[in-house]
């Protein structure tokens, strides 16, 4: 059976009756201040004296120590002292990442913006080289295999064959003279025709004319006159004078026989047409031979002139005829037809 519970003991100072409330019966009385006996100021220095006086002991405090585990510390802390940092390190690290962040734009830029600056230079294939028509064999002039006079009104006096192996004006003019013909005289007024052959054939105009007049062009003489001519020599007293007739292709232009007739009164070789030296050529002029207008130029030597001119039968054909004498051209033309 528990024991009763004892009463708390009443404090010695004498109760306090609690105010009158104000509406709960009376008037509201005014509540004293209270006195300097009521409390009482306690601290640790007065606890310590009154303990003494009343004859206890004071308690030493003590210090706790737990017992031993083991001996092994259950936790021992350790401090963490910091690494000393190496000179220049946080140097060569920042040069790193800047190079690394260098690297990168670089490789951006590249990727990305040169593209965009700088067009793409693509190398174009090679276009396959067009393989030329092959030209097609220009005709090969016909050779002259056999030669027809011109002389086609009255023939020549004699006609004498005779065969060349190099064409020059030497070996040309040493045919001039006349030779032993088939019983025939040569006299004055005569003309003998001369045929001349070659290795390739009966000799041609062009190769006739550029052997004699070295500063003819070739080419536009091939262009402008037939291979085959009529070479002849006109007997005058004791003088042996040549003369030919060439054929004009009947395509020649009319600037192109121009371009002959300037090149034959500017020739400096016109000497090779006689066997002598006839001395020095004068200007060309103007005369007729018959009703055809021609051009001659006199030397100084007395009987000595070179004749050319142009000369067309009634089927419209051109021809041209010169000589190294006015009596030679008039009987050639004559013979001719003209």
């Amino acid at each position: 059976m528990s024991a009763a519970p004892v009463p708390p003991m009443a404090p010695a100072s004498r109760p306090i009756s609690p105010p009158p409330v104000s509406g709960f019966g009376g008037p509201a009385a005014s509540v004293p201040p209270p006195t300097a006996s009521q409390y009482e100021v306690r601290t640790m220095n007065t606890d310590s004296s009154a303990l003494k006086a009343s004859g206890g002991m004071e308690t030493a405090p003590k210090m706790f120590s737990p017992a031993p585990m083991g001996e092994e510390a259950f936790f021992s802390p350790t401090t963490v002292q910091p690494s000393a940092k190496k000179k220049g390190g946080n140097k060569i690290i920042l040069v790193v990442v800047i190079l690394i962040i260098l690297g990168a734009l670089g490789f951006l830029g590249y990727k990305f913006a040169w593209p965009l600056i700088v067009s793409p230079v693509s190398t174009p294939e090679p276009l396959p080289t067009p393989t030329p028509p092959e030209p097609e064999p220009e005709p090969e002039p016909t050779p002259v295999t056999t030669h027809s006079s011109l002389f086609i009104v009255t023939p020549a006096d004699s006609t004498e064959e005779n065969i060349l192996e190099t064409v020059t004006a030497e070996f040309i003019k040493a045919l001039f003279p006349a030779g032993e013909t088939s019983g025939v005289t040569i006299g004055d007024g005569m003309i003998r025709e001369l045929v001349i052959n070659t290795a390739e054939g009966p000799l041609t105009f062009p190769s006739f004319i550029t052997a004699m007049l070295s500063e003819i062009n070739a080419p536009g003489i091939e262009a402008a006159f037939e291979d085959d001519f009529t070479l002849f020599v006109y007997k005058d007293g004791v003088n042996d004078l040549p003369g030919f007739i060439a054929k004009v292709k009947p395509e020649a232009a009319a600037s192109t026989l121009d371009a002959v007739s300037t090149a034959l009164e500017a020739s400096p070789n016109l000497k090779n047409f006689y066997l002598t030296d006839p001395g020095t050529i004068s200007a060309f002029r103007a005369g007729t031979v018959g009703v055809n207008p021609i051009r001659y130029a006199t030397f100084t030597t007395a009987g000595y002139a070179f004749n050319y001119g142009w000369f067309k039968n009634v089927a419209g054909d051109t021809y041209l005829i010169a000589a190294s004498s006015y009596k030679g051209i008039t009987e050639a033309a004559k013979r001719a037809g003209f």
